[in-house]
């Protein structure tokens, strides 16, 4: 039963479908990471707050990252978090999608995420019904490693759920011009996979589980981090990468402190 191999290796079936969400993650990740200005003119969108597109290309690149990653060991339970955060970033997407297409904002690149995001939602939703529930595994990490993780995963669910709910205010309150509203509810949705998949590492706490995990929160803290300071460098007038820049800072010191020491945070002999 499928249910019996939750340790067991990938299918071929599986390692080809969760090709195509990596794939997405490192094509929707660089470019607006990368080159903000141009994805927005070519996607139709004002480009106004290229910071906004920078962040939402950071989240996005760490799920890129992490699905490689764990294609590569092919194993579940590494990938079942993952997998979970990606059905999330994809059915919140599909809300930033169904919201622009009702209000007749959305561009061609809205309609291609629309048909990724429904693609992706039904197959990582078939997978994780398919491999069933994770078995029992004993808890192998420091409790304050966990704590952290909760407080992380707390801190993903307000910066995911904030840009999706209400982008414009969200945007104007932190000195934003707020008008490129379906990357705010992108970058939102990409965030609140980050939430969801910090729940099920603090409900796990078995490392060898939750390691790919914290590496792609490491990714995405620490790319937001640089892209932080680099605007506050350029001299821009929002004050919300200083926020950030020290929230994703703090994130990403704590993230590679448990990849170095495997969740203990103290050093292994």
């Amino acid at each position: 039963m499928i249910a019996a191999m939750d340790t067991e290796r990938l299918s071929r079936t599986e390692r080809a479908f969760i090709v195509l969400p990596m794939a997405a993650g490192f094509v929707f990740g660089l470019l607006p990471l990368l080159v903000p200005s141009q994805f927005a003119s070519i996607s139709g969108f004002p480009g106004n707050d290229t910071y906004v597109y920078r962040l939402a290309g950071a989240a996005t690149l760490g799920y890129g990252v992490a699905l490689a990653l764990a294609l590569r060991r092919g194993r579940w339970m590494p990938m079942r978090p993952l997998v979970a955060a990606t059905l999330t970033f994809n059915a919140a997407s599909l809300i930033a999608c169904a919201i622009a297409l009702a209000d007749g904002s959305a561009t061609w690149i809205v309609y291609l995420i629309t048909a990724a995001s429904l693609l992706f939602v039904a197959g990582t939703s078939l997978i994780l019904v398919r491999r069933g529930d994770a078995p029992q595994t004993p808890s192998d990490i420091a409790a304050l490693f966990a704590v952290l993780l909760a407080a992380l995963s707390c801190v993903a669910l307000i910066t995911g759920l904030l840009p999706l709910i209400i982008p414009v205010r969200a945007g104007q309150f932190f000195g934003l011009r707020a008008t490129d509203v379906f990357l705010y509810r992108q970058s939102g949705a990409a965030t609140l996979g980050y939430a969801v998949m910090g729940a099920m590492l603090v409900a796990s706490r078995h490392w060898e589980s939750i390691r790919l995990g914290v590496l792609m929160a490491v990714v995405f803290n620490a790319t937001a981090c640089v892209v932080s300071v680099v605007y506050l460098i350029g001299g821009g007038a929002s004050w919300l990468p200083a926020l950030i820049g020290a929230a994703s800072l703090l994130a990403a010191t704590a993230g590679v402190m448990g990849l170095v020491t495997r969740g203990k945070l103290q050093s292994t002999t």
